[in-house]
């Protein structure tokens, strides 16, 4: 009898161990299971014919389920034409895709380099390893706030719980984003415009500026990067422009403009995290507007965008209003004034006549001017 208890008490123990061992997290994602999976492929081709290059690659990364994150077309009046490519291919396909992509562009492969991505990797591992730290130090000072009497204490732990719990959130989301993006492996693509001992393109005529840079839109989640004054030539390819928004993300201290290619009802998310910051959408769905820390007590201000027409065309969000010094956005905000004014956005300033008024000779002392501004004048805005 003694025996039968035993055994049950055995069985009862395991029964234990096995819900346990159902309950506990999983272990972290193993660096041998990731480092297969990433691939890498730079790829040089050169030929004639870019438009069919470019429908070519554009093909082949929708076959096999990828996509192209960046994109770019140059026309340098120097020598030759060329662009790049960088697609993301699951990293399942990438052996279906670079085979078929050898075959397609076979003749015009100048180089050809594979070899394994390693900066995801080492990126998601730097990331756990801040996660854990910043994991330990939260847990630390929970405990020593629960401890600790004097208020002011309290108060300065209390700030740095909820810094370090923010912290510590947004490095578990940055850790699922690179979880998703290592399920992609990466080809980087080169086209060049071939030579055959042709001459070059002619140069540019003096005192007229370069062509501008080529930028081709055919992907949502397509991103592409310029200068803010840099002249560039914009054009849509099998995108259905109706349903089509185009985010851009202008950054005056860096001297660049991201611009982002999403579907017209998707909620997309921006971060404002400098004043001053201005991001340009288009008539789609307004996207989820995140605050940064440096703007805590900036307004935020959404003006519409104005054609020529006085039609409204999108929208400009930017962190901080005029008055406190956000001189880029007068412009927009005059043009939309004006055409509620006037009816157009740009009216030119009336010219001022001054007229001498006849008074009798002997009681005019000096000369009574009035200053009066013809019946069409600009509507005056007040100036920061």
């Amino acid at each position: 009898m003694k025996k039968i208890k035993y055994i049950l008490l055995l069985l009862t123990f395991s029964g234990v161990a096995v819900l346990t061992s159902c309950k506990s997290s999983p272990p972290p994602l193993n660096k041998d299971d990731i480092m297969p999976y990433q691939k890498r492929a730079d790829i040089i081709i050169t030929n004639e014919d870019y438009q069919k290059t470019n429908k070519d690659i554009n093909q082949i990364a929708k076959k096999f389920e990828g996509f192209i994150k960046n994109s770019s077309f140059n026309t340098d009046v120097k020598s030759q034409s060329n662009a790049e490519y960088e697609i993301h291919v699951p990293y399942t396909f990438f052996n279906n895709f670079k085979e078929n992509f050898d075959n397609t562009f076979k003749p015009d492969i100048v180089e050809e380099t594979v070899s394994d991505e390693e900066s995801l990797t080492k990126l998601y591992y730097s990331n756990l390893a801040k996660i854990d730290q910043k994991t330990a130090a939260l847990q630390e000072m929970k405990e020593s706030y629960v401890v600790a009497k004097d208020v002011n204490d309290r108060i300065v732990m209390k700030y740095e719980i909820d810094k370090l719990s923010t912290e510590v959130n947004e490095l578990q989301q940055k850790r699922l984003s690179l979880l998703e993006s290592m399920n992609y492996s990466t080809i980087k693509v080169t086209w060049k415009q071939k030579n055959d001992g042709k001459d070059s393109l002619p140069a540019g005529v003096p005192g007229l500026p370069p062509p501008p840079r080529q930028i081709i839109l055919k992907n949502y989640g397509q991103i592409e990067n310029f200068k803010v004054n840099e002249p560039v030539a914009i054009s849509m390819e099998d995108l259905d422009p109706e349903k089509t928004n185009i985010i851009s993300n202008i950054d005056m201290d860096a001297d660049n403009i991201e611009m982002k290619v999403t579907e017209y009802d998707k909620k997309e998310t921006v971060v404002l995290d400098k004043k001053c910051q201005i991001v340009i959408v288009g008539l789609g769905t307004l996207p989820e507007i995140i605050r940064g820390d440096a703007i805590k007590r900036e307004q935020i201000v959404i003006t519409p965008i104005i054609d020529d027409e006085c039609n409204i065309i999108g929208n400009e969000i930017r962190a901080g209003t005029i008055e406190s010094g956000c001189k880029e956005g007068r412009k927009n905000y005059y043009r939309l004034l004006n055409c509620v004014r006037h009816g157009k956005p740009v009216v030119k300033k009336s010219k001022v006549v001054r007229i001498q008024q006849a008074a009798p000779a002997q009681r005019q002392r000096r000369p009574v001017w009035e200053q009066r501004d013809e019946e069409n004048s600009i509507f005056m805005f007040p100036l920061d």
